[in-house]
């Protein structure tokens, strides 16, 4: 995989206006910058596109600061085919949202054409399918990490192997090993507890025949007493036949008195009623005595009734007008109420309108106030924009000075030390300069012309340092004057709002003025409906019809009160007038109704006679029932006795029946847990193999056994690239000991002209060509055990750590191998070794956010 072209939108430092980053026709690049100002970023950006994943723990964290999305668009080439990616991120919502797309350029159409799948799941999959490479691997193998580079060779023999099994991702070997392990303890105790659970079923077995001989004596006791119960039910429910019939005696004996009181009641009841009619029929009697009176009284009734029903119209009339009225009356309040709530309105409004109007002469004064000042500042920041192009300029002059004076120096001790040759060689045949024959002659003119040459590098060095001394200087005090000036400056957001306010009241307070005479008028015109009570005329004039109705209706309330009286006085005129009409009929009713309650009562004391004879009878009977009840309950208890007997036997039985019972499936129980047991131990034995063979000393070793001369090979094929065929390396498993036998191992065996060492015994530039050709062989082994081919590498090995000669072999050895990719991009913050690679990506952050040039 090769990048071409990389597209960032507010990823990490990187905000919204980035220009796209061209690899295209690019082979060694180096990535340069400050620390901190976004160099990783753009390695994040291209793990972010591709496997959306990167150094932070969550999406929304890659997002820039104050931002709501991002966008990564990557387009790169893989095997001859040109593809593109576009992840974007948007969190407008709690959860978010990430959108992928997938691309692959088709060169007859001059058009990208679609790969993206029904979902971002699916896109990821056709993504991972067609790069044959996960992050995990990329990251190990295109990517050096800071410190990786002697990663081997730095680690003691025994530790190399444990360090190979982790760059290779045997870690799931160890995984699988642990959960081997894991599964034959689980079946030790499974087999354990099977085992226990086999001796205690056999324990149980073993109590069979005692169970029998339990169940044959509770069978014998059970039918023992159900006959005996048997026998004490039959006694029982005769005893019960005889007691029932005698408390149906008592029921009847004690209906009867129930009755006869009833029937008691009934006759009493009916010498009331005579009583009562005999009193009825001698007030008839009376009232038919006293007609006249009844009479009069009823007439004198009639007329009261009749001026009632007078006075009650004129009434119901004066309630209705005194309630219209109310209604004019509370309706002209309200109308006055509102008429002075719109002249409070009014006069609020013109109180504010004087308000603002005489504000005028002071909103112009602050207006004045605030363009001044604004005045002022601008002819500051014109002065501060001045000062800060001269900075620039002192600032860029000050750069150039210190390169100038670097080269003057280096240049200087270059002479001083050509002259201090020259001095050392006076007497030898050739010049050490130039190589011409070196006489006394030549050595004072080659002396003469170098203190020349170094007297004028050396005015011009003074010179130099001069001017800088003045730059600097000058830059000082240009750095107070701005800082002073962006102090004053900052004052004109304050005059900026002054100027705005007073302009807005300055309008307020014109418009003010226009609208306070016509509002002036229309108080005065409210102020005359007031008074002239123009706003409810209609309702006035209905009040005063009200009032003269009322008058004219002449209702008197006291008069009306004393007809009342007077009514309720002859309250029972009518009740004795009506009485007296009916009197005639209800005697002589009241006279038959005498003579039938008479009959009724005779003969309700005939039938209480004959029912006491009966029930004399009934006492007879019942006098044998305490003695049937006792008997019978004696009885009950008995046939309880045994009817818990028979429970308990039966429990017995159906114990020793499940006991039996329990005996059989424990059998079969016992033979499935003997079969179980053979499986157990049989999963036991495989899962032990397993766990060896998962083991370091199993597929493990195989594994490592099984790349090391693919590892051995291909840094040799580069260390011979980087040392013209001088070394190769050679990777030992194994060594023989002192006492016999041999130990696990992987020493690191160095071959050049000199024969064979081990690589301790090599340091400086040699050391390190031999990590740098085993980490970049080791990078490439784990792309083609992914089943890719590794075209990019990334380099990150921190030269802050190295001298000037580790750099230069760092250097040596990436053009030594460069033939190798497609595209190497070198990560680092040292300006000294930027200049060493032809081609730079410079990354720095400004405002608004981090950004990069293209220098080749």
């Amino acid at each position: 995989m090769r990048p071409l072209r990389l597209q960032v939108k507010n990823f990490l430092s990187y905000g919204e206006n980035v220009p796209p980053l061209t690899f295209d026709g690019l082979h060694v690049v180096c990535l340069s910058g400050p620390n901190g100002h976004g160099k990783s970023a753009i390695l994040d950006a291209i793990t972010w596109a591709l496997w959306g994943k990167a150094r932070a723990q969550r999406d929304d964290d890659l997002i820039h600061h104050g931002r709501t999305e991002m966008l990564v668009d990557l387009e790169f080439l893989l095997e001859g085919q040109r593809y593109r990616v576009r992840r974007e991120r948007l969190r407008r919502s709690k959860r978010g949202r990430t959108v992928l797309d997938f691309f692959v350029w088709d060169p007859e159409r001059q058009t990208w054409r679609t790969l993206t799948e029904a979902n971002v799941r699916a896109t990821q999959e056709h993504i991972l399918h067609v790069l044959k490479l996960d992050y995990e691997t990329f990251i190990t193998s295109a990517y050096l990490k800071q410190g990786q580079a002697d990663l081997f060779t730095t680690m003691r023999p025994a530790e190399r192997k444990a360090v190979l099994a982790e760059i290779l991702r045997l870690d799931q070997y160890a995984r699988w090993e642990k959960r081997a392990k894991e599964r034959v303890q689980d079946l030790d105790l499974r087999i354990a507890t099977t085992s226990g659970e086999i001796e205690r079923i056999q324990e149980d077995l073993a109590r069979e025949d005692a169970y029998r001989r339990e169940l044959a004596e509770a069978q014998e006791a059970l039918e023992r007493l159900q006959q005996a119960l048997a026998e004490a039910q039959e006694r029982e429910n005769m005893l019960n036949t005889q007691r029932q019939l005698l408390l149906q005696a008592r029921e009847e004996y004690a209906h009867l008195q129930r009755r006869l009181a009833e029937w008691r009641k009934e006759v009493e009841t009916l010498i009331a009623k005579e009583a009562q009619l005999e009193a009825e029929r001698r007030r008839l009697e009376e009232a038919r005595q006293k007609r006249d009176e009844i009479e009069a009284r009823y007439r004198e009734w009639q007329r009261l009734q009749e001026e009632a029903k007078r006075w009650d119209r004129l009434l119901q009339r004066s309630v209705v007008l005194e309630a219209e009225l109310r209604k004019v009356r509370d309706a002209l309040h309200e109308a006055r109420l509102r008429e002075e709530r719109i002249l409070a309105e009014l006069e609020a409004q013109a109180r504010e309108w004087r308000r603002q109007a005489a504000g005028e002469d002071q909103a112009r004064q602050r207006l004045a106030q605030a363009e001044q000042a604004l005045q002022a500042l601008a002819a500051l920041e014109q002065e501060r924009q001045e000062a800060d192009a001269r900075l620039q300029a002192l600032r860029e002059e000050r750069a150039t000075l210190r390169q100038a004076l670097k080269t003057l120096k280096e240049e200087m001790e270059a002479l001083k030390e050509r002259i201090e040759r020259l001095e050392g060689a006076r007497g030898e045949p050739a010049c050490p300069l130039c190589g011409q024959a070196l006489t006394e002659t030549h050595v004072q003119e080659m002396l003469q012309a170098l203190a020349a040459e170094g007297k004028e590098k050396g005015n011009a060095y003074r010179r130099g340092l001069e001017r800088l001394r003045e730059v600097d200087a000058e830059t000082q005090e240009l750095e107070q004057r701005v800082r002073a000036l962006e102090k004053r400056l900052r004052e004109r957001e304050r005059w900026q709002r002054q100027h705005a306010q007073a302009e807005n009241d300055l309008r307020l307070a014109e418009a003010a003025r226009a609208h306070l005479a016509q509002l002036e008028a229309e108080i005065r015109a409210q102020q005359e409906r007031l008074q002239t009570g123009a706003y409810a005329a209609d309702l006035l004039a209905r009040k005063a019809a009200l009032e003269e109705e009322l008058q004219r209706l002449g209702y008197d309330p006291d008069a009306h009160d004393a007809v009342r009286r007077q009514l309720e006085a002859l309250a029972d005129a009518v009740e004795a007038y009506q009485k007296l009409q009916r009197a005639d009929q209800d005697l002589s009713r009241a006279e038959q109704d005498l003579v039938e309650i008479r009959a009724q009562r005779q003969r309700w004391e005939k039938r209480i006679e004959e029912e006491t004879a009966i029930l004399r009878e009934k006492e007879a009977q019942m006098a044998t029932l305490p003695e049937v009840e006792q008997q019978w309950r004696r009885q009950v208890a008995q046939v309880e006795a045994l009817n818990r007997q028979v429970t308990e036997a039966q429990t017995r039985l159906g114990a020793a029946q499940q006991n039996l019972a329990a005996l059989e499936r424990q059998k079969e129980r016992l033979h499935t847990l003997t079969r179980r047991l053979q499986t157990l131990h049989q999963e036991q034995t495989i899962y032990r193999e397993l766990a060896e063979a998962f083991g370091k000393r199993g597929l493990q070793a195989m594994i490592i056994e099984a790349v090391l001369p693919e590892l051995e090979a291909e840094a040799n094929r580069l260390l011979a690239r980087m040392t013209e065929g001088r070394m190769s390396v050679h990777l030992r498993t194994q060594r023989e000991k002192v006492s016999g036998g041999v130990v696990e191992t992987l020493d690191i065996d160095i071959a050049d002209e000199l024969g064979i060492r081990p690589y301790e015994l090599y340091s400086g530039g040699e050391a390190f060509r031999i990590n740098f050709a085993l980490r970049v062989a080791l990078s490439k082994l784990l792309a083609r055990r992914a089943g890719a081919s590794l075209r990019s590498l990334f380099i990150d090995e921190g030269f802050g750590s190295q001298d000037t000669e580790g750099r230069m072999r760092l250097v040596e050895a990436i053009n030594a191998i460069q033939d190798e990719f497609d595209l190497i991009v070198v990560i680092t913050h040292i300006d000294e070794l930027k200049d060493m690679f032809p081609v730079r990506i410079e990354v720095f952050k400004g405002p608004q956010g981090s950004t990069y040039t293209l220098t080749t």
